[in-house]
């Protein structure tokens, strides 16, 4: 397209190819929603359930260039704290600093092609939760003694 006079001129469509996109869109908005308030009520059911800390699972490899390379990251699905509260979140794991945060952002800021097949580790998800929280208990009962011991050392204990 040039433009003609500093203005783009849009190609004219026929207008059945454009009630076909309009049909397109007013059949795919709910569905949407749907999927919008699925992930909602996911988050929920997950907070619900109890989270003692944030754990991720990967869902994709993070190539640059071909694919013959090993891999440079991980693209993850986590149960994470954003602003205060647990969130389902996608982030980037990238190796080459593993320090790094990885870009924890909300499911509901993902891409619509992400939330929709990332429906499909919804369970492997709830599993490492699981799997995750029963792991953490061990290292809360250290610290729970480490904490009494601190305290009796202060001759804080039954105060």
């Amino acid at each position: 397209m040039k433009p003609l006079n500093g203005v783009l001129k849009m190609p004219s469509f026929d207008p059945a190819f454009l009630e076909r996109n309009k049909a397109a869109i007013k059949q795919a908005s709910p569905l949407l929603d749907q999927i919008s308030q699925a992930w909602d009520e996911i988050e929920e059911f997950f907070k619900s359930q109890g989270i003692l800390r944030g754990t991720w699972l990967c869902f994709d490899s993070i190539f640059s260039g071909a694919h013959a390379q090993p891999p440079i990251g991980e693209e993850l699905i986590g149960i994470q704290k954003i602003k205060g509260a647990w969130r389902i979140c996608i982030g980037e794991l990238i190796y080459a600093d593993p320090e790094d945060d990885p870009n924890w952002k909300p499911i509901g800021e993902a891409p619509t092609h992400l939330r929709i097949s990332l429906l499909d580790h919804v369970h492997p998800l709830f599993e490492e939760l699981v799997r995750s929280n029963e792991e953490y208990v061990k290292d809360i009962e250290i610290a729970a003694k480490k904490s009494q011991a601190v305290l009796t050392d202060l001759n804080l204990a039954g105060l």
